[in-house]
């Protein structure tokens, strides 16, 4: 189906309708035109199962309460792909790509967002409702935020008008998206159990206004810092995290007003600069507020107190400790030189390694050379990258069946476990040179393309306003200054996208 109307392509205008595509398509032609529309009076309603809805200002815009918005695929929408203002709306399964703004956008209250995939949108999932539920979604290459927490802020609790308060964000993955894989802005936020990686600022972001919030159980690894949070924000909570291979540090700390105060304990910091910022550190608990307390800590040791402060080599200052049998030294450790700001039980090595790799196919959680105690169990997390598949599982050298998990058994030696994978047949993955990425100006760059799934259109953009169409292009650049440049190809099935930031400096 093909529309040339200016309004809408189809429109829902009664209550507990159910607009099933069964895998036909929704075309535009551009301009300000939706997709589908539901109206403020149409209650319960149901759109589902269309196999691509196409080149609209909105894909689907929703106003109705309790909208249930599944499996639908939605590309190239000049505003948004998903926007839904009504409140109790589930917006499950979907696919959305290559919007203007933001793939999802979710305004409603007590709203659930689980497991859609937004790629190359300026913002993957945006939500300002209150209550809402954000979960097992996949935000990748998307230009600025992958999954963003925000509204109105009003004070402590939201009242009449607050919105973006008491979300929840859980078992989400952010990848290589172009500011921050996840950010919560308001207060009473709970992100937990996510993996953040490859995020161009910061795996996990807070705000000024992220009070009462915790972080708990994510995953945030090879971005630039790690999480980041401001000295203002009060009763903020990060705990039982594994932060670690960020270029910058694993914690940035913003100055604000330094009237904040929270805990950080329990996380596993394994960068070259565990902290860093300007924002003060001296109200904020480095050790379990409680003090130690049975339970299995971040390295699975039996006891929740400071936090584990290792580095690249794994010699930091926690490897290079005498093991304890609690796991954990009553050597103070002072988090920030010459702060005199300490970490008054971190914890340290006890037990067997256990190391992990993953190839550039596939994800292994947690990964990375790990201590376990003796006799535990330790559980990983096997799956493919998106376009990609899970080939097989290796440990110690043998081999398993592809699974989503494995789980170690009472372990008493060090153990080795890989993932292999390859690229799904026809899908593309981008991937560029060029040289030289350093001169003077006029700056002549050869730029090549090294794309997986044999591409034929590509679409290169130089961050200095011109564009190229060739597979292998040369710019010259005229003008001194850093240049981000971004590649888009595309075979006749897939198509994929790849960007690199400030990569070219024209002297």
């Amino acid at each position: 189906m093909r529309t040339t109307s200016e309004d809408y392509a189809i429109r829902l205008e009664n209550q507990s309708v159910t607009l099933d595509g069964s895998g036909h398509q929704v075309m535009g032609s551009g301009g300000f035109c939706d997709g589908v529309q539901i109206l403020p009076e149409s209650y319960q309603c149901i759109i589902r199962n269309f196999s691509l809805i196409s080149d609209f200002y909105h894909g689907i815009y929703s106003e109705g309460e309790y909208a249930f918005i599944h499996n639908n695929t939605i590309r190239n929408a000049s505003a948004h792909g998903i926007q839904s203002r009504g409140n109790y709306s589930q917006i499950h399964f979907n696919t959305v790509e290559d919007t203007g703004d933001v793939c999802i956008f979710s305004y409603g209250d007590n709203s659930s967002l689980y497991h859609n995939y937004v790629f190359r949108g300026r913002n993957g999932i945006l939500n300002h409702g209150n209550h809402a539920d954000i979960s097992r979604n996949y935000a990748i290459n998307n230009y600025r935020y992958g999954i963003a927490a925000g509204g109105v802020f009003v004070g402590p609790d939201p009242g009449d008008t607050g919105k973006g308060y008491y979300t929840t964000m859980k078992d989400n993955i952010a990848l290589m998206n172009g500011y921050s894989g996840l950010i919560s802005y308001m207060p009473h936020g709970v992100v937990y159990d996510n993996i953040a990686i490859q995020n161009s600022r910061a795996g996990i972001d807070t705000t000024v206004r992220s009070n009462n919030t915790t972080l708990s159980g994510n995953m945030v690894m090879n971005n630039t810092l790690g999480i980041r949070i401001s000295d203002q924000a009060r009763d903020l909570i990060v705990r039982h995290n594994r932060i670690t291979a960020h270029t910058q540090a694993d914690l940035f700390i913003l100055q604000n007003n330094s009237c904040g105060y929270g805990a950080i304990f329990d996380n596993y910091f394994g960068s070259l600069v565990h902290l860093d910022g300007a924002g003060h550190i001296e109200n904020i608990t480095w050790t379990n507020p409680n003090g130690p307390t049975p339970g299995k800590n971040i390295i699975s040791g039996p006891f929740i107190a400071g936090n584990y402060w290792s580095n690249p080599d794994g010699n930091g200052w926690s490897d290079i400790q005498a093991p304890s049998v609690t796991g954990y030294s009553q050597v103070p450790y002072e988090v920030k030189s010459g702060q005199g700001v300490y970490d008054t039980a971190p914890l340290v090595r006890i037990g067997h390694n256990v190391s992990s790799f993953a190839d550039e196919w596939t994800i292994i959680h947690p990964i990375g050379n790990i201590t376990y105690p003796r006799y535990s169990d330790p559980y990983y997390i096997t799956q493919a990258k998106p376009g990609a598949v899970l080939n097989n599982l290796r440990v110690d050298g043998f081999l398993n069946a592809s699974a989503p998990s494995y789980t170690f058994s009472s372990i008493d030696q060090d153990h080795i476990i890989e993932t292999n994978g390859s690229p799904e047949q026809d899908q593309v993955h981008v991937r560029f040179t060029y040289s030289p990425s350093v001169g003077n100006y006029p700056l002549k760059v050869q730029f090549t393309d090294n794309s997986i799934g044999s591409p034929n259109s590509w679409y290169w953009q130089f961050g200095d306003g011109s564009n190229s169409t060739e597979k292998d292009p040369e710019h010259i650049y005229m003008i001194p200054g850093r240049y981000s440049v971004s590649l888009r190809a595309y075979n006749d099935i897939t198509g994929g996208n790849s960007v690199c930031n400030n990569c070219i400096t024209v002297l």
